[in-house]
């Protein structure tokens, strides 16, 4: 019997995993071998702590949050975890509104190596792909992953806005996996996925030199219809969905192109960032997209 994708098989898929490996993963799933029983912090999280983690998360910040409804979406690999809807925001150190919390237990050595960043907390791109294929499946326009090192001695909060450029090739992969089993197109025992490449193109960092598209006026365009949406956006006390819609792609369409890069000069010698962003004690990096920074010719990037 095939086994579906599960949410916790996309760190193989796109490569930053090798427990189990892309091949034994496709023969686990086609039923060709038995799944060795794993061990992971996120089981004793949903054991021993989740419920204590969010009675201590909205004592601490003074928030309200509540159950996400169960709904499996059509050929998706997400399903209802541990995502929880922030009814209100209280104290939560956040930039912008998030319209759900998700909860991530790692150990101490985990959190120090991977998470913490010079930029600040960062979650891995794995992490990121995730919450981005949530997003999606849910239609939620931002999510903040609050991340619990061991039993509690160091937290983090990383908000993530919904890139639906990023989601959608991360649902791509995820599809033809998927299909490869139903097609009984195995791969070779030594087949691996390029996982560098799409970090280059998805993991922006603020020691990359700026972006030179000054030869790309097409991105200018894009860049000045974000900025056209967003004075939509302001201009309506309560904004459409269409508009909304729009500010999220344009942004997702720049993120695109700058890829690894925080910043970028445009044909019109205006300059773009993804900026990183103080919220009290915490800092959040480049990855967030949270906000960008746009500059005219001749302008400094703040």
């Amino acid at each position: 019997m095939i086994r579906d994708i599960r949410l916790s098989d996309v760190p193989t898929i796109l490569g930053s995993s090798n427990n189990p490996s892309p091949w034994e993963l496709w023969n686990i799933c086609a039923g060709h071998i038995e799944e060795p029983p794993r061990f992971s912090a996120a089981s004793d999280w949903r054991r021993m702590l989740k419920d204590a983690a969010v009675a201590g998360i909205q004592s601490r910040y003074r928030c309200t949050l509540t159950k996400t409804e169960a709904v499996d979406p059509p050929a998706s690999c997400v399903r209802l975890y541990d995502l929880l809807t922030i009814t209100s925001q209280g104290d939560l150190p956040l930039v912008g509104r998030c319209d759900a919390l998700l909860l991530k237990q790692v150990s101490g050595d985990v959190f120090n190596a991977v998470w913490k960043r010079p930029a600040g907390i960062e979650a891995p791109l794995a992490d990121i792909a995730k919450a981005q294929l949530y997003m999606q499946a849910y239609n939620l326009k931002a999510i903040a992953i609050f991340v619990l090192a061991g039993g509690g001695e160091n937290e983090g909060l990383v908000e993530l806005s919904y890139d639906p450029v990023f989601a959608a090739d991360i649902a791509d992969r995820v599809n033809a996996f998927r299909q490869s089993i139903l097609d009984n197109n195995e791969p070779s025992p030594d087949f691996k996925v390029d996982w560098k490449a799409l970090e280059a193109r998805y993991l922006p960092t603020i020691a990359a030199p700026p972006l030179d598209l000054r030869d790309r006026p097409e991105i200018t365009a894009i860049k000045d219809n974000y900025t056209t949406a967003v004075s939509r956006k302001s201009a309506h006390s309560r904004v459409g969905k269409e508009i909304d819609a729009e500010v999220e792609e344009r942004k997702a369409q720049l993120k695109s192109v700058l890829g690894n890069h925080a910043s970028a000069i445009l044909s019109d010698g205006s300059s773009v960032a993804f900026k990183q962003i103080n919220v009290k004690e915490q800092r959040r990096p480049p990855s967030s997209y949270q906000r960008i920074d746009i500059q005219p010719a001749g302008g400094q990037l703040n």
